[in-house]
Formats: structure tokens, sequence, C-alpha cells
């Protein structure tokens, strides 16, 4: 449904009555309608590594998981990261001489299973054998990725207290691929690097595909590791010119970015809202003792309202997305007014359930524009570095650029001005 956001709410008496309404405009209340098919033979997640991670969970219940084996093994390959971390203060990125010094003193820390020959010998070979304990995964993750559908099916009916096992797990890998791109590109392995980016990429949508609001803040993380590859894989002069290209290719956002966070926003609507329902029945969704206590101290109308406010101002910010696809901006203000209205009129209506669940509104909306802002801007420096090798200087306008180096100069997302740069004339 396409949402006026500056309507006036109409008062309604029930929840039932206001539902009715809103499924009349085209709301929907079932999670399921967000979601559409997606075959098990089509959706990445339904490959390892991340079927290991599939769970059924009654309500307030444990949960169950489906692949026991495959999660077990998973996990304990994961375990065997290692962080890099920097001697010298402000380094980019890792120095795999260090990494190889810190890698040797793992033994003693219970990694490798304390087998002490496994970190001898020559500091590459050291960090080779490191990385080849991902192989496995690695290889898990490229079948996977052949896959063209996202959704990790999770216990929808537990509210506010669903378990999303795989979030965590996004990240992990692709900080482990940035790692990984970085040491092929120290030896020379650009072509291996730009396979490892291409994962972190598949890793990017896969969290895009998400119905929850917790996928695309995870999607936002995975964005920066992934400039930061870009970046400092740069620093290296690791990247070709062909390689570049390709960058500039998968860094080119289209419109699908911005309606995957308006699905995202549609899932949070119906979590919470479960959320708020069950505390209203006194159904306890597991750890949620403390709400049911919170609605026995409040009269039942109340907690309609509060409810219908709720659900009342998350389709307005879907409303702010949904103009935000269409114009390709971002429009702050927007979000800022709305979360001070609401944040007037639970102070005053003293609603207790909007006043934990809505106060993220106005932020989270701006990560989704900061993120495309990143990615613009990663674009931007490309079109700048591949000016610079075939010139010899930096362009003396951003102008320059256009058209051989990139197609237009990208806008910011927040304020609809072209991207400016500042440099000091030092290539």
């Amino acid at each position: 449904p396409e949402t006026n956001p500056e309507k006036t709410a109409k008062t309604y008496a029930t929840w039932e009555e206001y539902k009715a309404a809103s499924q009349a405009e085209g709301w929907h209340y079932d999670i399921a309608e967000y979601i559409g098919d997606v075959p098990d033979e089509e959706n990445f997640f339904m490959a390892k590594p991340f079927s290991g991670l599939l769970y059924t969970q009654e309500i307030g219940g444990k949960a169950v998981y489906l692949n026991p084996t495959i999660k077990t093994n998973f996990e304990a390959v994961m375990s065997l990261r290692v962080s890099p971390q920097h001697r010298i203060q402000g380094r980019q990125f890792p120095d795999w001489g260090d990494f190889a010094k810190q890698l040797r003193l793992e033994p003693s820390r219970t990694r490798y299973g304390n087998r002490a020959t496994s970190v001898k010998g020559a500091d590459e070979k050291v960090v080779e054998n490191y990385f080849k304990q991902f192989d496995g995964i690695i290889g898990d993750l490229r079948k996977a990725a052949k896959r063209p559908k996202d959704f990790f099916p999770i216990a929808h009916e537990n509210g506010a207290n669903t378990l999303m096992p795989h979030v965590s797990h996004l990240k992990g890998l692709a900080g482990l691929l940035y790692e990984a791109a970085l040491f092929r590109l120290s030896r020379g392995e650009a072509d291996g690097a730009m396979e490892c980016v291409r994962l972190q990429f598949r890793l990017f949508e896969a969290a895009g595909g998400g119905v929850y609001l917790m996928d695309h803040l995870m999607r936002s993380a995975i964005g920066s590791l992934i400039v930061n590859t870009l970046n400092d894989g740069l620093h290296q002069s690791g990247w070709s010119e062909r390689h570049l290209a390709e960058w500039d290719n998968l860094l080119n956002l289209d419109g699908n970015y911005l309606k995957q966070w308006e699905r995202g926003m549609q899932g949070e609507r119906l979590m919470t809202d479960l959320t708020i329902e069950s505390a209203i029945n006194g159904v306890n969704l597991g750890d949620g003792e403390e709400f049911v206590e919170i609605a026995k101290l409040m009269p039942e109308q109340w907690l309609v309202q509060d409810r219908i406010f709720y659900d009342t101002a998350i389709k307005k910010c879907i409303g702010h997305i949904q103009q935000a696809r269409a114009t390709g901006r971002v429009d702050q203000k927007k979000f800022d007014l709305l979360s001070s209205e609401t944040d007037k009129t639970i102070a005053q209506k003293r609603y207790v359930f909007s006043g934990m669940f809505l106060p993220y509104l106005s932020g989270t909306l701006n990560k989704s524009a900061r993120m495309m802002n990143k990615f613009s801007a990663a674009r931007l420096g490309i079109a700048i570095e591949r000016y610079r090798r075939a010139k010899g200087t930096l362009p003396g306008d951003l102008s320059d650029l256009v058209t051989d180096y990139i197609g237009a100069l990208p806008k910011d997302a927040l304020t609809d001005k072209p991207l400016t740069w500042e440099h000091h004339g030092s290539p």
C-alpha cells in the first residue's frame, strides 16, 4: 500500500476495527504475505553452512536444530577464527608477519587444539595454513551462492524473542572473507581475492532477504566490511583495472535495496505487534515475562490504543521508505519529525509498549542512507583511482570522470546533492 504519512489518523475503538480498515488499505498481518515463495532448492540458507542453523521452536520453548552435525561442524570451524591485531596503531590492514607471530601464540590459548606443529614454519606458510582451515566453509558458501533467493525461516510466533542464529555468522563470514581477500592480494592472487569479494556481496544480498530489522542492520555492517576490502586492497595496489570495473558494478545499488529495507520494516511491525498482542493476552513468549507483568497493570483499552499507535507509527515510517524508493533520497527530516511526534505522543499518552519499541525509528533508517552513500562514495573513489592511473594525476573536477570512468556522479542519499570530495593535491 502507498501510505500518506501526513494523513491524520482516525480513532478506532477496537483493534479488530482498526485491523479491518488497515487490511482494506492493503496492509497484511500475516508475515507469509511479505515472504513470498522461496523454494528450498533456490534458497541460499537451505544449503551448507547455514542449513546447520535451521530450527523449530515451540512458543516459549527451546530451539531444536534440524541439522545438528552441520551446525556443530560449522561453529567449530568458525571458532578457529583469529582477528588480526595491529601492532602499530593506525595501521589500515593486517601485517601478515605480525599475524603469523600472533598465530604462534594461539596454541596456548586452545586454538588449533594445541597442535603447535600447525603454526611452525615461515610466516607466509603459517598464515596460509591458518586460512586453509576455512577452505571447506568457503567452498560451501561458493555452492550456496549459486542459489538465487534468500530467506532464513525462523519461528515468527515467538515475537520479539524470535531466535536469529544466522545473523552473527553472516558478519563473521564477511570478516573472514575480508582477511582472506587481503592475504591473497599480498601474494599477488588478485583473481582469488575477487572470489572472496563476490562471496561478500552474496552475504550482503542474503542479509537483504530477511524480514526483520536485525537482518538489515547486519547488512549495513557487512557493507562496511566490503568497502574496507576495496579500500585496503587499493592501498596494497592489489586491484587491476579489470577488477576495479567489476567492483564498480557490484557496488551499484539498485532500487531493490530500499525495497528490501521496506520488507524488513514490515516484518518488524508484525513481530512487535505479536509481542504486544501476546502480552495483552497474558502469554509469555519465552523471555516476555516482563511484558506480561506490565500488561497486567494497564487497562486493556489503553493497551489496545498503544498497539494501534505502534502499528500506525511503523506504517508511517514504511510510507517514508516508499517515498525514498520513488525519489532515491532518504528524507531524514521526515523521519526526524515522525520520531519527534511519536515521542511526544508516547509521553502524553504514556504508551508503554510503543515507548519500548519505537524510539529507534529515526536512527535506523538513517543507516540505510549512510550505506547508500558509502557505496556511492566507493564508486566515486574507484573512478578517481582509474582516472589517476590513466592520466597520472587527480582530476581537476569530478565532472572530468563522466562518462569514461563513471556513468554519472552519484548524489548524496540524504541531501539529493552531488557528492563532493576533499583532497590536497597529492595522488
